[in-house]
Protein backbone atom coordinates (compact mmCIF):
# COMPACT_ATOMS: atom_id res chain seq x y z
CA UNK A 1 0.00 0.00 0.00
CA UNK A 2 1.43 3.46 -0.51
CA UNK A 3 0.86 6.75 1.25
CA UNK A 4 1.32 9.07 -0.97
CA UNK A 5 2.32 11.40 1.97
CA UNK A 6 5.93 9.47 1.45
CA UNK A 7 8.03 9.26 -1.44
CA UNK A 8 8.43 5.87 -2.59
CA UNK A 9 12.27 4.63 -2.82
CA UNK A 10 11.95 2.02 -5.96
CA UNK A 11 15.65 1.25 -5.98
CA UNK A 12 15.31 0.25 -2.07
CA UNK A 13 12.10 -1.39 -2.24
CA UNK A 14 13.69 -4.90 -1.52
CA UNK A 15 15.68 -3.25 1.31
CA UNK A 16 12.69 -2.14 2.53
CA UNK A 17 10.69 -5.57 2.30
CA UNK A 18 13.57 -7.86 3.05
CA UNK A 19 13.51 -9.20 7.17
CA UNK A 20 16.99 -10.83 7.77
CA UNK A 21 19.54 -7.93 9.20
CA UNK A 22 22.65 -9.65 7.46
CA UNK A 23 20.47 -9.88 3.78
CA UNK A 24 19.56 -6.13 4.60
CA UNK A 25 23.05 -4.99 5.24
CA UNK A 26 24.30 -6.90 1.84
CA UNK A 27 21.57 -5.12 -0.06
CA UNK A 28 22.68 -1.90 1.02
CA UNK A 29 26.35 -2.08 0.31
CA UNK A 30 25.47 -3.17 -2.89
CA UNK A 31 22.86 -0.08 -3.72
CA UNK A 32 25.28 2.30 -2.30
CA UNK A 33 28.04 0.94 -5.05
CA UNK A 34 26.12 1.12 -7.19
CA UNK A 35 23.60 3.57 -7.26
CA UNK A 36 23.77 7.31 -6.59
CA UNK A 37 22.97 9.14 -3.25
CA UNK A 38 19.23 10.54 -2.78
CA UNK A 39 20.56 12.22 0.39
CA UNK A 40 19.64 9.30 2.67
CA UNK A 41 22.46 6.83 2.79
CA UNK A 42 23.56 7.87 5.65
CA UNK A 43 20.15 7.76 7.67
CA UNK A 44 19.69 4.54 6.29
CA UNK A 45 22.63 3.60 7.48
CA UNK A 46 22.36 5.23 11.24
CA UNK A 47 18.86 3.39 11.29
CA UNK A 48 20.19 0.23 10.84
CA UNK A 49 23.48 0.54 13.19
CA UNK A 50 20.95 1.37 16.16
CA UNK A 51 18.10 -0.97 15.15
CA UNK A 52 20.17 -4.08 14.71
CA UNK A 53 23.46 -3.37 17.17
CA UNK A 54 23.55 -4.40 20.36
CA UNK A 55 26.34 -1.97 22.24
CA UNK A 56 26.91 -4.29 25.06
CA UNK A 57 27.30 -6.74 22.83
CA UNK A 58 28.43 -5.85 19.43
CA UNK A 59 28.75 -9.24 17.58
CA UNK A 60 24.97 -10.07 18.79
CA UNK A 61 21.91 -8.73 16.61
CA UNK A 62 19.19 -7.11 17.96
CA UNK A 63 15.98 -5.57 16.66
CA UNK A 64 15.14 -2.07 18.96
CA UNK A 65 12.96 -1.30 16.67
CA UNK A 66 10.39 -4.02 17.47
CA UNK A 67 11.11 -3.52 21.15
CA UNK A 68 9.92 -0.03 21.05
CA UNK A 69 6.85 -1.46 18.74
CA UNK A 70 6.28 -3.68 21.98
CA UNK A 71 6.38 -1.11 24.09
CA UNK A 72 4.15 1.28 23.03
CA UNK A 73 0.66 -0.40 23.60
CA UNK A 74 1.56 -1.25 26.98
CA UNK A 75 2.30 2.51 27.96
CA UNK A 76 -2.31 1.88 28.27
CA UNK A 77 -1.89 -0.55 30.84
CA UNK A 78 0.48 0.89 33.48
CA UNK A 79 3.81 -0.77 32.49
CA UNK A 80 5.51 2.86 32.84
CA UNK A 81 3.95 4.21 35.95
CA UNK A 82 3.46 8.06 35.16
CA UNK A 83 2.61 10.36 32.28
CA UNK A 84 5.28 12.49 32.03
CA UNK A 85 7.46 9.48 32.27
CA UNK A 86 5.36 8.06 29.39
CA UNK A 87 5.42 11.29 27.31
CA UNK A 88 9.76 11.24 27.77
CA UNK A 89 10.03 7.79 26.82
CA UNK A 90 8.05 8.25 23.74
CA UNK A 91 9.74 11.33 23.08
CA UNK A 92 13.47 9.08 23.37
CA UNK A 93 11.82 6.02 21.25
CA UNK A 94 10.80 8.62 18.70
CA UNK A 95 14.29 10.10 19.01
CA UNK A 96 16.25 6.78 18.34
CA UNK A 97 14.22 6.07 15.61
CA UNK A 98 14.93 9.63 13.92
CA UNK A 99 11.53 11.18 13.78
CA UNK A 100 12.48 14.42 14.58
CA UNK A 101 11.90 18.08 12.86
CA UNK A 102 14.88 17.99 10.96
CA UNK A 103 13.81 14.48 9.36
CA UNK A 104 10.18 16.33 8.65
CA UNK A 105 11.63 18.89 6.86
CA UNK A 106 13.49 16.95 4.27
CA UNK A 107 11.00 14.70 2.08
CA UNK A 108 13.70 12.19 1.50
CA UNK A 109 14.83 11.76 5.09
CA UNK A 110 11.25 11.63 6.15
CA UNK A 111 10.44 8.79 3.53
CA UNK A 112 13.54 6.78 4.34
CA UNK A 113 12.29 6.72 8.13
CA UNK A 114 8.89 5.96 7.26
CA UNK A 115 9.75 3.00 4.68
CA UNK A 116 12.26 1.91 7.79
CA UNK A 117 9.08 1.88 9.83
CA UNK A 118 7.18 0.11 7.59
CA UNK A 119 9.88 -3.04 7.73
CA UNK A 120 9.79 -2.75 11.40
CA UNK A 121 5.94 -3.13 11.59
CA UNK A 122 6.54 -5.67 8.80
CA UNK A 123 9.35 -7.50 11.01
CA UNK A 124 6.76 -6.96 14.20
CA UNK A 125 3.58 -8.37 12.37
CA UNK A 126 5.65 -11.32 11.27
CA UNK A 127 5.93 -12.44 14.86
CA UNK A 128 2.10 -12.09 15.17
CA UNK A 129 1.62 -15.24 12.96
CA UNK A 130 3.62 -17.45 15.46
CA UNK A 131 1.84 -19.88 17.19
CA UNK A 132 2.79 -18.16 20.60
CA UNK A 133 1.07 -14.93 19.58
CA UNK A 134 -2.64 -14.57 21.22
CA UNK A 135 -3.09 -17.73 22.28
CA UNK A 136 -6.22 -18.72 24.33
CA UNK A 137 -7.65 -20.23 27.36
CA UNK A 138 -4.81 -19.47 29.24
CA UNK A 139 -2.34 -20.28 26.50
CA UNK A 140 -3.20 -23.64 26.08
CA UNK A 141 -5.04 -22.92 22.48
CA UNK A 142 -3.36 -21.58 19.59
CA UNK A 143 -5.61 -18.41 18.13
CA UNK A 144 -6.95 -19.00 14.41
CA UNK A 145 -4.77 -16.82 12.00
CA UNK A 146 -8.14 -14.45 11.64
CA UNK A 147 -8.39 -14.46 15.42
CA UNK A 148 -4.57 -13.28 15.44
CA UNK A 149 -5.41 -10.59 12.97
CA UNK A 150 -7.86 -9.28 15.14
CA UNK A 151 -5.46 -8.96 18.45
CA UNK A 152 -2.84 -7.39 16.53
CA UNK A 153 -5.46 -4.88 14.86
CA UNK A 154 -6.26 -3.99 18.67
CA UNK A 155 -2.40 -3.53 18.88
CA UNK A 156 -2.50 -1.24 16.05
CA UNK A 157 -4.99 0.71 17.12
CA UNK A 158 -3.63 1.69 20.46
CA UNK A 159 0.00 2.07 19.83
CA UNK A 160 -0.83 4.17 16.34
CA UNK A 161 -3.91 5.90 17.73
CA UNK A 162 -5.00 5.95 21.15
CA UNK A 163 -1.12 6.79 22.68
CA UNK A 164 -0.49 9.16 20.48
CA UNK A 165 -3.77 11.18 21.53
CA UNK A 166 -3.52 9.99 25.12
CA UNK A 167 -0.06 11.72 25.26
CA UNK A 168 -0.23 14.93 23.69
CA UNK A 169 2.52 13.01 20.94
CA UNK A 170 -0.28 13.08 17.49
CA UNK A 171 1.95 15.03 15.69
CA UNK A 172 5.21 13.81 16.68
CA UNK A 173 3.99 9.75 16.30
CA UNK A 174 2.80 10.81 12.87
CA UNK A 175 5.41 8.81 10.72
CA UNK A 176 5.33 6.26 13.22
CA UNK A 177 1.10 5.83 13.02
CA UNK A 178 0.97 6.07 9.37
CA UNK A 179 3.94 3.29 8.89
CA UNK A 180 2.43 0.90 11.44
CA UNK A 181 -1.06 1.49 9.91
CA UNK A 182 -0.17 1.01 6.10
CA UNK A 183 2.07 -2.22 6.64
CA UNK A 184 -1.12 -4.16 8.77
CA UNK A 185 -3.01 -3.11 5.68
CA UNK A 186 -1.27 -5.17 3.53
CA UNK A 187 -0.62 -8.01 5.87
CA UNK A 188 -3.11 -10.05 4.15
CA UNK A 189 -6.74 -9.74 2.02
CA UNK A 190 -8.79 -9.43 5.14
CA UNK A 191 -6.51 -6.94 7.42
CA UNK A 192 -7.71 -3.19 6.20
CA UNK A 193 -11.49 -4.46 6.45
CA UNK A 194 -10.38 -6.07 9.86
CA UNK A 195 -8.55 -3.00 11.01
CA UNK A 196 -11.63 -0.68 10.62
CA UNK A 197 -14.00 -2.93 12.26
CA UNK A 198 -11.95 -3.24 15.08
CA UNK A 199 -11.57 0.36 15.11
CA UNK A 200 -14.95 1.25 14.81
CA UNK A 201 -15.53 -1.09 17.96
CA UNK A 202 -13.09 0.45 19.93
CA UNK A 203 -14.41 3.53 19.47
CA UNK A 204 -17.84 2.80 20.01
CA UNK A 205 -16.39 1.27 23.83
CA UNK A 206 -14.11 4.21 24.62
CA UNK A 207 -17.33 6.84 23.12
CA UNK A 208 -20.86 5.44 24.25
CA UNK A 209 -23.86 6.88 21.53
CA UNK A 210 -26.16 8.07 24.45
CA UNK A 211 -29.66 7.64 23.14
Amino acid sequence: MENMKYLDHPIWEEYYKELDPEKRWKLYEEIIYTEADDGANALRKELFQWRYTDPKKPGKRVDKGIWEMVVMPAHMSGFIAFRSRIQQHIDDSLKSLRMTKEIKNDDVLLSAVYWEMRNIARRFYDTCKSSQYGRKLFGMKESTWPEKQIRCAHDVWTMAEIVPEKFDRKNEMQIFSDAVIDEFYILSEQSQEIYEDVRVKLKRKRFPIVI
